[in-house]
């Protein structure tokens, strides 16, 4: 009984998954260091990208059959007014990790030297203000580039909240780096810099407004709909562009985790790693933002 009781255990604690959890444990598994593998153009784009992002998109499980809501990469207008108050945060969250993923690539652009590629030896990286302004300029998305944005800021909140929502357990976890000054060092950098800093923004979403009047078949539509924005990650052509999609798209993923899980928090390792990245690449777009794109904008919009 006592084993029958810890699979269920263990099935309640996946079934509140929002994305799939590799099994760290198979042979074919290998680890990055995603420092040496920083996220920036590669030159992968085209109809192959356009066709990741319209099925992620497409995952909106609030659309209306009979309202016929498709996406377009170019006019990515939603009816709100057809959309519930769940089916409106999908859309924004997508779309804020679309441009954060957006942000990244026109920060580290690559400008190849004349009849070069993209090998980074006969070039030079650096932001690319043009891209920047075809991807989110007003007059240049049909006046839809600014909300994009703003999107940037609201999943970033909703990254914020579960982190700090999670404080206790964090605090109760021990810390491995394969240093013990360094074991401290980063458990102090989490729980006492990082709190403390976040935590005056941490009630600027509630959670607690989706899902009224306990729908769970609401939840769990929502639920396995993202998890298979997780799945469609796996379709990239671009290692590199696969690795920073799914880790992002875990890092919500285990946000949505954290917010909505009925249970006690327990958090795969993957997760972990997952969360704090997916967080540090959504604050580096922002500054991003703030320091290097907004300037060409700012006679156009206001965030």
């Amino acid at each position: 009984m006592q084993t029958i009781e810890k699979w269920k255990q263990f099935d309640d604690i996946q079934s509140e998954n929002f994305c799939d959890v590799d099994d760290e444990t198979r042979s074919d598994m290998e680890y990055i260091d995603l420092s040496l593998n920083i996220e920036r153009f590669t030159g992968y784009s085209g109809v192959s990208t356009q066709r990741i992002w319209s099925a992620i998109y497409n995952e909106n499980c609030f659309f209306l059959p009979e309202s016929k809501l498709y996406y377009n990469l170019r006019q990515k207008r939603l009816n709100a007014d057809k959309l519930c108050l769940e089916g409106r945060t999908f859309y924004r969250l997508i779309s804020g990790l679309h441009s954060s993923i957006s942000i990244h690539l026109c920060a580290q652009y690559f400008f190849p030297s004349v009849g070069g590629g993209y090998s980074g030896s006969d070039g030079r990286w650096g932001p690319n203000l043009d891209e920047f302004r075809r991807r989110f300029d007003p007059e240049t998305t049909d006046g839809e580039g600014p909300g994009w944005l703003k999107n940037l800021y609201f999943i970033y909140l909703i990254e914020l909240r579960a982190i700090y929502k999670a404080r206790d357990y964090f605090h109760s976890q021990n810390y491995f780096t394969g240093n013990q000054t360094d074991d401290i060092h980063t458990k102090q950098l989490l729980t006492e810099n990082l709190f403390q800093q976040i935590q005056p923004f941490a009630n600027y979403f509630n959670e607690n407004d989706l899902f009224k009047n306990g729908n769970e078949e609401l939840k769990a539509d929502f639920r396995e709909h993202f998890r298979n924005i997780s799945r469609i990650m796996d379709c990239v052509g671009c290692d590199k562009c696969k690795l920073w999609g799914k880790l992002q798209v875990q890092a919500l993923g285990t946000s949505l985790k954290i917010l909505f899980a009925e249970s006690p928090i327990q958090l795969q390792r993957s997760e972990i790693v997952a969360l704090i990245n997916g967080f540090t690449q959504l604050s580096t777009s922002i500054y991003r933002l703030e320091h290097s794109f907004k300037t060409c904008l700012r006679n156009h919009i206001e965030l």
